[in-house]
């Protein structure tokens, strides 16, 4: 389930890369460190307040709906990373709703 929660944030993260004002070799190397660092431990202690933890939640969730297909992998991966911010199952819920 890494790898999903992995790909989504990739596929958030790529195109903004891509839209940044900087040279072609910097948004490339900013590329190939995302790709390394896929295998890298997601640390949700940096999250210590329940609103940040929510207000998180809500962006991803905002990010998903932009292309209006807000669909069950996109909420299955937003699920994990709420569980893995210690969000309740219920409140997770309503925020998806």
């Amino acid at each position: 389930q890494y790898q999903q929660i992995m790909t989504v944030i990739m596929a958030f993260i790529l195109p903004i890369i891509d839209e940044i004002n900087v040279d072609g070799q910097t948004k490339q190397m900013l590329k190939s460190s995302l790709e390394e660092s896929k295998d890298i431990e997601i640390d949700y202690s940096q999250f210590n307040g329940h609103e940040d933890k929510i207000s998180l939640i809500n962006d991803l969730i905002f990010l998903a709906k932009i292309d209006n297909d807000f669909d069950d992998s996109e909420k299955g991966v937003i699920r994990e990373i709420a569980l893995g911010l210690g969000i309740s199952d219920g409140e997770i819920g309503d925020l998806l709703r």
